[in-house]
């Protein structure tokens, strides 16, 4: 009798080793699930870190303008030879450029290399064209170049804000930060995507991995154009103010209101903006 009941047990209770189609089923439903909850966290993560290092980044630049300007009586770094004191200009320039002047305070080539400009691949070398078929030093010699400075605050043409003394708001005065270029001026005003009207320079802060050379396409009002326009921090912009200090800045703080066109650098004067470019201009 007990051997029957056994081979009974053997026959209708006993199982293999392997899974059932609906619990394999059910297995990768569940690691779909969790795959689709981990990995925006992961990559949220990911970004937080290199925004992190951009702040950093942006931070060591700071610190080296400071140094600059203790050896060069207050001056921002030169962009005009012969106005001020100012390095050397490369052959067939009337300048030299910002990066090269900071080098010896921090000696670092990836310094001014945004990790999140890295990734999307756009605009490693975000550096004017060669002259006359020479390469540029700065090009040669930098991995990138993903931040731009203030052409205000280091071109004495554009007025007397040359020196950090002179600004009437440093602490809202944009010095550096996320560009598509390695100057922030304000010699048009452009709408972007979202509908927001800002002088060029805010632009290419906002939209920092935007592709440079589109803005020398000189339409901005269509479709066709606006859609060139990206961000390179989500909704965030990393600037380094002129009195030091640094943070993100949420794309609803870029605001303008002025001149709907901007031949000159001084029509933005009158303008009401944040971050301050022109440093004159009211600010928000």
């Amino acid at each position: 009798m007990f051997g029957t009941i056994s081979d009974c047990r053997s026959k209708s209770g006993a199982r293999s080793g392997g899974f059932t189609l609906i619990e394999l089923l059910v297995v990768i439903a569940i690691i779909a699930i969790l795959a689709a909850i981990l990995f925006p966290v992961f990559s949220s993560a990911k970004e937080a870190a290199r925004r992190s290092k951009c702040i950093s980044n942006l931070k060591q630049i700071s610190s080296a303008i400071d140094l600059y300007k203790q050896d060069w009586n207050g001056y921002f770094p030169s962009a005009g030879a012969g106005q001020y004191p100012t390095p050397p200009a490369y052959p067939g320039w009337d300048h030299t450029f910002w990066m090269m002047m900071l080098y010896k305070y921090h000696k670092s080539k990836d310094l001014f290399v945004c990790p999140s400009a890295l990734k999307t691949g756009k605009d490693k070398y975000a550096f004017p064209i060669d002259y006359q078929g020479i390469a540029l030093p700065a090009k040669r010699f930098f991995n990138g170049a993903n931040y731009g400075i203030n052409e205000y605050l280091i071109y004495k043409d554009w007025g007397e804000y040359v020196k950090e003394s002179t600004l009437p708001q440093p602490s809202k005065t944009l010095l550096v930060a996320d560009c598509s270029w390695v100057l922030i001026m304000d010699w048009t005003v452009i709408t972007g995507p979202d509908g927001v009207t800002l002088p060029q320079g805010m632009v290419r802060a906002k939209y920092a991995n935007t592709p440079h050379l589109a803005y020398g396409s000189g339409d901005w009002t269509g479709e066709s154009s606006k859609h060139l326009m990206q961000p390179r921090h989500g909704n965030q912009v990393m600037v380094a103010f002129a009195d030091g200090h640094v943070k993100a800045v949420h794309f609803k703080h870029f605001r303008y209101s002025g001149s709907g066109s901007s031949p000159s650098p001084g029509v933005v004067s009158t303008a009401t903006m944040f971050p301050l470019i022109n440093p004159s201009a009211k600010t928000y």
